[in-house]
C-alpha cells in the first residue's frame, strides 16, 4: 500500500475531517438564528469531545485496562 492510500484512511485525518465539519456545522448553527440553538450547540460540543476522546485520547484503551 503506497503511503498516499495508508494517509487517507488514518483515523486520525478521518477524525480531524469530522471535527473541521462539525466546527463549520457549529459556527452557521451560531449565526444563524435557529430556533434551539444552545440544544443544537450543545450536540455539536459533546459530539466534538465524543470524538476527541476516542481518536486522540485513546479512551478505550483506558477503560479495556491496556495502554
Amino acid at each position: 500500500m503506497s503511503d498516499k492510500a495508508s494517509s487517507t484512511k488514518s483515523p486520525g485525518l478521518v477524525a480531524a475531517g469530522v471535527l473541521a465539519v462539525l466546527t463549520l456545522l457549529e459556527y452557521f448553527v451560531s449565526v444563524g438564528e435557529i430556533t434551539g440553538s444552545f440544544v443544537l450547540l450543545t450536540v455539536i460540543a459533546i459530539a466534538k469531545a465524543a470524538i476527541i476522546l476516542v481518536s486522540f485520547m485513546h479512551i478505550r484503551n483506558i477503560t479495556k485496562g491496556t495502554a
